[in-house]
């Protein structure tokens, strides 16, 4: 499920931007997506923080906390698709930057035509970017919900008090299933390091093995037992 979050506190404006971006998500696409709006900045803010996955944002920035969150969004997400809300009293210098890196430009009082211009021509271009390169993904199926974590942004699978734990660099999701089923449903590039650990060999930034320890992305350190060390051996050699 694709995610939608979108901030202003102008309400009425907003309430019409969601109203074509609801259109021209019925237009491109048949599944269901994730709508959040908010008039608040905190519950933007609490939103954002919570939430790894967002595709598509719009966000006014008229406060320098939006800025911030709009940032994160980014660091988070650098395939997400970014709408600027924005008016003359906030500088350019603000939010047209690499840190946010907005795919467009909606100014304060709005034009009708040019919101459903603009919104027509970002859905255009994420259907077609779908279409040419479709994102690989791991779900975790619940009773209530599935979750889809991209496979480029899991670092590590932990087994441990009886579940399994897939790590991503800002959170935890735990499920129940067993390390060998797991590892018959990812592709190649997966690799177990130990009973109780499975690695994204895409994230191995230093394999130590007199140390028993493999380093990943952002410092993170997981285990290398004895009888994997041939196969964290090979990987080191040919990469």
């Amino acid at each position: 499920m694709s995610t939608v979050v979108e901030y202003s506190k102008r309400k009425k404006e907003l309430d019409y931007i969601n109203k074509v971006i609801r259109a021209y998500i019925a237009k491109y696409y048949e599944n269901e997506w994730d709508i959040n709006v908010f008039y608040s900045i905190k519950e933007f803010a609490t939103f954002v923080g919570a939430n790894d996955f967002v595709d598509f944002v719009c966000v006014d920035v008229s406060e320098s906390i939006a800025i911030s969150m709009t940032e994160l969004v980014r660091k988070k997400n650098k395939n997400a698709v970014i709408i600027v809300l924005a008016d003359t009293s906030v500088s350019p210098a603000a939010y047209m930057k690499p840190s946010i890196m907005a795919a467009s430009l909606l100014l304060f009082p709005l034009d009708e035509g040019q919101v459903k211009t603009t919104v027509s021509d970002l859905f255009r271009y994420i259907s077609e970017q779908s279409d040419e390169q479709k994102e690989e993904f791991f779900v975790i199926k619940s009773k209530t919900q599935h979750e889809h974590i991209p496979l480029n942004k899991i670092m590590f699978f932990e087994s441990r008090e009886k579940k399994l734990y897939l790590n991503t660099q800002n959170r935890e999701y735990g499920f129940y299933d067993t390390i060998d089923s797991v590892l018959e449903k990812l592709p190649d590039g997966f690799i177990r390091c130990h009973r109780s650990f499975v690695i994204n060999s895409k994230k191995i930034k230093k394999v130590m093995l007199s140390q028993n320890i493999v380093e990943l992305d952002d410092g993170i350190v997981v285990p290398l037992s004895k009888s994997y060390k041939p196969v964290l051996k090979e990987y080191r050699n040919n990469a």
